[in-house]
C-alpha cells in the first residue's frame, strides 16, 4: 500500500465523531470537522476546520456550516492531501 492509499485508509480514523472530530451541518448532512488554529483574514474573525473532501464535493464561497447552533459561511477553503482534505475558512453569519 503506497502512502496516499495508506492516508485514504485512515480518514476514517483521523474524521471519527466517538473519537476527535466535531460534528457540523452542511447541505442538511452532518459532517466530521475538526478544529485547527483561528486566523485573522482582513480584520476578519473566522474559525478554521479540516474535513474529508469527500464530505463536501458540491463546496463553494459563501456554503453555510451550522457547528454547534451557530452560522458559518465559508470564506474560503483550499483541498489538500491530493484531495482527501479540505482546509475550512469559516466566517460568522
Amino acid at each position: 500500500m503506497n502512502f496516499k492509499e495508506q492516508l485514504n485508509a485512515d480518514m476514517d480514523v483521523f474524521y471519527n465523531i466517538s473519537e476527535f472530530s466535531d460534528t457540523a451541518l452542511y447541505n442538511g448532512i452532518d459532517i466530521a470537522i475538526n478544529k485547527i488554529d483561528d486566523i485573522e483574514i482582513e480584520s476578519i474573525d473566522t474559525k478554521s476546520y479540516t474535513c474529508q473532501s469527500s464530505d463536501v464535493v458540491s463546496l463553494a464561497t459563501g456554503d453555510t456550516f451550522v457547528i454547534l447552533g451557530k452560522d458559518y459561511k465559508v470564506v474560503n477553503f483550499e483541498h489538500q492531501n491530493d484531495g482527501l482534505e479540505t482546509i475550512l475558512i469559516l466566517g460568522e453569519k
